[in-house]
């Protein structure tokens, strides 16, 4: 089982959220004066050190390796009874041996028992586990649920029903919830009737709020980032939770148990610091799978997206004119029956050409020097086509190193000077290509005469080479790169800058 959340930023600021709430609740409750002290202060953070170790071991290490199958719930359990015994060894040894050294001008002592700390130990190992694992349990769950059902002994249907919805996380918070309340609310050893009575009627108002918060509040407010408005509803919230707190002491108790005798002494303060824990922890729950479910979303998103722009890719590289391949062949031919001492060298660069085209442009970016060894390869052959050589000039300025551009990003457009220039008029021919090199940056610039095109080529591919360059250059370089089509006075221009 393996925590989703990966979104480094947002697991940051829930752990900061959630241990802020716990600080805040727990140094009220702690507190016994009407003002907290420096002591309270020292006290509370003293006694999450124990809860620190034992919830971060719970949630990373103990979870992920015994809870990975339903078969070795029994080692899990025997983990965390020995996760609770070294638990209440640290809170001893922090505030019988560790306070007095660390804080020596102050008396620190606490009288929590055995049965004390299990209850803090309970509470906040079941919270965290349901905050950090709750979507993970139940899609685990659902892929063991043979498992369960051996191990449950419940039939199928009712195992399937409990375990695919929400109800059981809902379920498994309000007991945790109810029992750590009616520890809290029990005044002596034994938790009584009276005891049970007080902590159902005290959960009433605290469901109406959090239930309230969560399916209105949040959805219409604080989803859509109207802040302010959620504020000042949670606190409208508030007024009304309260009153229905009273309500339900001062007049529901006596017409639901006449015979007990059911009252609270909690005033608007202390009733405003279990409104905030809840509304707190059960927010906290929402916003973290809403994380988990967004980095879930961005993750599968990027790989079809990756997938998509590779796939898309191979397929524009594919559509490189093959025309021109066709004509080197007819001009070696010409060249071999002409018996040319240039046709093994002209050979040779076809070649280089097809062995870059098919082998060495499978990546998504190459190295430059690469790309331009097959630019002058592609010029050499063309030129054997064209009546006036001499008419095709390429310049490189700058220092090649070790900059890299995808590949065929540039021949489409020197294919396109050939096919609209020398090959398409007879009078006032040339290409002139620069590229001009740089560390951060590569100008390509084309210049041809505006001919006529030439016929021979194939009227599927008309078109297609500067769509298809455009593509790709939206699909590599985004924002990176910025190209420039002009046509003035015969002359056909390209310029095309990219930031490396």
């Amino acid at each position: 089982m393996v925590f989703k959340g990966n979104i480094l930023k947002g697991k940051i600021v829930f752990h900061i959220l959630f241990w802020l709430l716990s600080f805040y609740f727990l140094i009220h409750y702690f507190s016994i004066l009407e003002t907290i002290s420096r002591i309270d202060y020292l006290f509370t953070a003293l006694f999450h050190l124990s809860l620190l170790f034992a919830v971060y071991l719970n949630v990373y290490y103990l979870i992920p390796t015994f809870l990975r199958n339903f078969r070795d719930v029994w080692k899990y359990t025997i983990a965390l009874v020995l996760l609770f015994l070294v638990f209440y060894g640290l809170y001893i040894v922090t505030f019988d041996y560790l306070a007095d050294r660390i804080f020596p001008n102050y008396y620190l002592i606490t009288d929590y028992g055995y049965r004390d700390m299990l209850n803090f130990f309970v509470a906040y190992l079941g919270l965290t586990s349901l905050l950090f694992y709750g979507s993970t349990i139940v899609d685990h769950v659902k892929s063991n649920r043979k498992i369960i059902q051996d191990w449950l002994i419940y039939s199928k249907q009712n195992v399937l029903h409990f375990y695919r919805n929400r109800a059981f996380l809902h379920l498994l918070f309000w007991a945790i919830s109810f029992y750590f309340l009616l520890q809290h609310f029990s005044i002596s050893q034994q938790v009584t009737t009276v005891d049970y009575l007080f902590t159902a009627l005290f959960h009433l108002s605290i469901l109406i709020a959090v239930y309230t918060n969560l399916y209105f509040l949040i959805p219409r407010f604080l989803n859509k980032r109207d802040y302010w408005k959620y504020v000042v509803a949670i606190v409208i919230l508030f007024l009304i939770f309260y009153s229905i707190h009273v309500f339900t002491y001062d007049y529901l108790a006596d017409i639901l148990f006449p015979n007990y005798y059911l009252i609270v002494f909690y005033d608007y303060f202390e009733l405003f610091k279990y409104f905030v824990a809840y509304i707190g922890i059960t927010s906290l729950f929402v916003l973290s799978k809403s994380w988990i479910d967004l980095a879930d979303s961005r993750k599968k998103l990027a790989e079809k997206e990756k997938e998509l722009i590779h796939n898309e890719l191979k397929a524009l590289k594919a559509q490189v004119n093959p025309h021109f391949l066709f004509n080197s062949l007819n001009s070696i031919y010409s060249l071999a029956l002409n018996k040319s001492d240039h046709t093994p060298e002209v050979i040779l660069k076809l070649s280089n050409v097809l062995r870059y085209m098919i082998y060495e442009s499978n990546e998504q970016l190459v190295a430059l020097q690469k790309e331009i060894d097959f630019i002058r390869n592609y010029i050499d052959l063309q030129k054997l086509r064209t009546q006036n050589p001499e008419s095709v000039k390429l310049q490189i300025n700058g220092t090649i190193k070790e900059q890299k551009i995808a590949p065929l990003i540039l021949i489409v457009f020197i294919e396109n000077a050939f096919k609209h220039g020398v090959k398409g008029d007879t009078i006032n021919q040339f290409i002139n290509i620069h590229i001009n090199v740089s560390n951060s940056e590569i100008q390509f610039v084309s210049e041809n005469n505006a001919g006529l095109v030439d016929e021979t080529e194939g009227h599927a591919y008309k078109g297609l080479g500067l769509e298809n360059v455009k593509r790709r250059l939206e699909l590599l370089y985004h924002e990176n790169h910025e190209l420039t089509i002009s046509k003035s006075d015969g002359t056909f221009s390209i310029e095309l800058k990219i930031k490396l």
